[in-house]
């Protein structure tokens, strides 16, 4: 057992101290008030919104790709249709103004969630906070607006509800939604299979199996099996993509979940680790080693083995008034607000937000973060030479388009095969020289991008991005 007994009800008892260390637990609303407020990074959100807005004007879900020209029309499911529905009917309500409150919304759910399991296991303030606090550093990176925020906040909730007897009714209701909304819903269904094991408890077979039914009558039916299965056969395509390289133990961002390690080893080491709880603990300590971005998905499980014991501190806390505490609770909330930095903005400096109207009508070459964003921005280049859906793509194509951006003969090729007379490219990129050495022209260029035709210059168009 982790932490201090339970109460025979599953929970621990009221206290009516009140205390500055009650305000710990909020800290990390500073954190994530102030992040949500940054502008938008992320390619792979750009495109969903664009899913949604197409799918909610077709009235169907998406079964084949609508966005390229280099595999057009090709099989392919959005795996996280109800988010999009929910991104394109929102972008068409408020724009992008609706984004900060989503990000926001999300990640207090996921800290908020994994601080009620830790105050119901009967954490101390202080010790609570410290769960939290290593859960928004690591998880900071990856509270941005995609789908996948979704599913931390979702798993966060589900682990909550499957330790409460009373709530258990809602796991199928969960996973319906989590398996509506990202492919990483198994990740659910195996933590109720391990907890039930572990647990040795029968009960929870139940919503288990019902669960396990509902989640194949979403939109594309038993066709969410086959989308998860396409995904993960295309792995080799992942490694061309950052955010699932092997995690580094010595990264900065890495920090908390490493450091949990030795923490849970140390409590393992004191006997304060259940032989039942090694069920959940060993497959999430591995999967949480597979890749970075498991990383964050694993700690919201493991958190409460991660934190060493420090209760012995807590209890010569000194208590304060409840006008003090409820002050200081003001200013934490308040303090985001302050830092308020104006308009939701697409950022410049990751998106050819200036360069796209230099683009001519036809196939043009740009790498997969330029491709979500053209998706979002539309104008000539609405039809896309690549963006980050890896399983459509293939990791030969992923391998293919490294090579060209490199400057390689490769390049050659792909010009020939799709008729490609412009690229949109970074600065930095080897292709730029390439290009130029063959008589390309630069008709556009800043401090980040540059657009380059076969055919010389051309004044921008009226695109609005």
């Amino acid at each position: 057992m982790v932490g201090p007994c339970r109460h025979s009800n599953g929970s621990r008892s009221p206290s009516t101290r009140w205390s500055i260390r009650s305000l710990f637990p909020l800290t990390p609303w500073v954190a994530i008030g102030i992040a949500v407020l940054q502008p938008i990074t992320d390619n792979s959100f750009l495109w969903h919104v664009r899913a949604g807005d197409l799918q909610l004007g077709a009235g169907e879900v998406i079964r084949s790709d609508p966005f390229s020209f280099t595999v057009a029309g090709a099989p392919w499911r959005t795996q996280s249709w109800l988010i999009e529905l929910m991104y394109g009917w929102l972008e068409r309500s408020f724009e992008l103004a609706f984004v900060p409150p989503w990000i926001a919304g999300c990640a207090l759910l996921t800290i908020g969630a994994a601080g009620i399991r830790m105050y119901r296991l009967g954490f101390g303030s202080t010790r609570i906070a410290v769960g939290m606090i290593g859960l928004t550093w690591l998880g900071g990176v990856y509270f941005v607006p995609r789908p996948v925020v979704a599913s931390f906040a979702l798993l966060a909730l589900l682990i909550l509800v499957t330790e409460m007897p009373g709530m258990r009714w809602s796991i199928p209701l969960l996973l319906w939604v989590w398996a509506a909304s990202h492919g990483s819903f198994v990740l659910g269904i195996g933590y109720v299979a391990l907890y039930a094991i572990g647990h040795r408890n029968r009960r929870i077979i139940r919503p288990l199996v019902l669960a396990s039914i509902v989640v194949s009558l979403t939109a594309h039916g038993w066709h969410v099996w086959a989308i998860l299965w396409r995904f993960l056969s295309n792995r080799g395509a992942l490694e061309f993509i950052s955010e699932w390289a092997a995690p580094n133990p010595i990264s900065l961002g890495a920090i908390p979940f490493f450091a949990g390690v030795i923490a849970l080893i140390y409590q393992a080491i004191k006997g304060r680790i259940a032989v039942r709880d090694l069920w959940i603990i060993s497959p999430f300590l591995l999967y949480g080693l597979t890749s970075q971005r498991a990383l964050f998905s694993a700690m919201i499980v493991l958190v409460p083995w991660m934190v060493p014991s420090i209760e012995s501190r807590e209890r010569s806390n000194s208590s304060a008034s409840p006008a003090v505490v409820l002050i200081g609770a003001g200013l934490i909330v308040a303090l985001p607000f302050v830092a308020f930095r104006g308009p939701v903005e697409i950022d410049d400096q990751t998106f050819p937000v200036v360069a796209l109207p230099y683009l001519a009508e036809g196939p043009a070459f740009h790498d997969d973060a330029v491709g979500g964003y053209l998706i979002y921005a539309g104008g000539p280049a609405a039809r896309v030479f690549v963006d980050d859906r890896a399983e459509l793509y293939g990791a030969e194509f992923f391998e293919r388009v490294a090579k060209v951006r490199l400057g390689a003969p490769a390049w050659m090729g792909a010009q020939e095969e799709w008729d490609i007379q412009q690229a949109l490219l970074k600065k930095t990129e080897g292709l730029v020289g390439a290009l130029e050495a063959e008589g390309w022209i630069e008709v556009f260029s800043d401090d980040f991008f540059v657009v380059l035709r076969s055919d010389g210059p051309r004044e921008p168009g009226p695109i609005t991005p």
